[in-house]
């Protein structure tokens, strides 16, 4: 009878072996379908790395399940500036081809309980997640948030918390998507919208916006930091993100691209550096003579941030304190 513990413990210590060999090549074959794909056709390390497994005699829903997990729901952020861009990254979505995944979007209540006409049926039908005052709902809402990032489906979130109409720069965010994503493990995909004028006016005289929606690189939450280093670390390299496509959108590096914008726009223009804060370095500038001189002296000081040019509207201006 002495020999039966024996084997037990035989047991607990081989199938701690296989446990720790599992979760090895799990840990491996996630982030090999991360970084090339997870279809070992188009990613030939990952198919070396599962045939290897399988001799090492993984099992097979151990493997499915570490390149599921690449195939995980997401936080999608966007820039809001208008209150149909979602409409935009609905289009996106759809030309993704996710056929077995659902695009969600957060909306706030207004825009549930009192959006008008067409556009407010399908901000009440065509899943959309409002946020509620009631803090009971609240906690509905977060329990079905996690449940569709679980379930491997995209949810549109707006990190800035705001709608300014057609504003292009980033604005500051809050943590809430960020939160959610690394609550449930998901990545974040930031996206931004930029906007150029087309050759069409609208009723009011003013150029119709043509859209291009930059889909950057997922960011996902790094098992090493606790959460809250996850929230910040993601937030801010979402923002860096956005910045580096704004940047590259609509700065100018010469001059003659200075004039050019500024032709473009019309006379006045404000130039300032993409870094500028609190105003310094700007300029309003109304002949071509003031934007070649503005842009000689950024030039000299061999700043590497690009110059931002846009239009100026005289008026008067009023200042509020709230």
């Amino acid at each position: 009878m002495g020999r039966f513990p024996n084997i037990a413990a035989a047991k607990a210590k081989t199938g701690a072996a296989k446990g720790k060999l599992y979760g090895m090549y799990a840990k491996e074959i996630y982030q090999v379908a991360k970084n090339g794909g997870t279809t070992p056709e188009g990613n030939p390390a990952l198919k070396r790395l599962i045939e290897k497994a399988k001799k090492e005699q993984v099992p097979g829903d151990v493997i499915k399940r570490a390149i599921d997990k690449v195939n995980s729901g997401a936080i999608v952020t966007c820039n809001h500036f208008n209150a149909f861009d979602s409409f935009a990254m609905q289009l996106a979505y759809e030309a993704s081809g996710q056929k077995d995944r659902n695009f969600y979007r957060i909306i706030r209540e207004g825009n549930y309980t009192n959006f008008p006409g067409f556009y407010g049926m399908l901000m009440r039908n065509c899943n959309t997640f409002p946020l509620s005052s009631n803090k009971q709902t609240m906690r509905k809402f977060m329990k079905s948030v996690d449940a569709i990032l679980t379930g491997g489906h995209f949810l549109l979130i707006y990190p800035e918390q705001s709608m300014w109409w057609n504003y292009r720069k980033p604005k500051p965010m809050k943590k809430g998507g960020f939160i959610m994503a690394t609550k449930n493990n998901v990545p974040v995909l930031p996206c931004f919208i930029t906007m150029e004028d087309s050759d069409v006016k609208d009723g009011d005289g003013f150029f119709v916006q043509e859209y291009t929606i930059h889909i950057g690189k997922p960011i996902y939450p790094d098992a090493k930091k606790k959460r809250s280093e996850n929230v910040q670390a993601m937030m801010d390299e979402n923002f860096a993100c956005w910045k580096n496509i704004y940047e590259k959108t609509y700065g100018i590096k010469t001059k003659e691209e200075a004039l050019e914008a500024a032709e473009k726009l019309e006379y006045p223009v404000l130039l300032r550096p993409s870094y500028v804060i609190g105003g310094q370095n700007m300029t309003i500038a109304f002949t071509e003579e003031d934007v070649c001189r503005y842009m000689d002296v950024i030039l000299a000081q061999k700043i590497e941030n690009p110059v931002l040019c846009d239009k100026y509207l005289m008026g008067t201006e009023l200042e509020v304190d709230a």
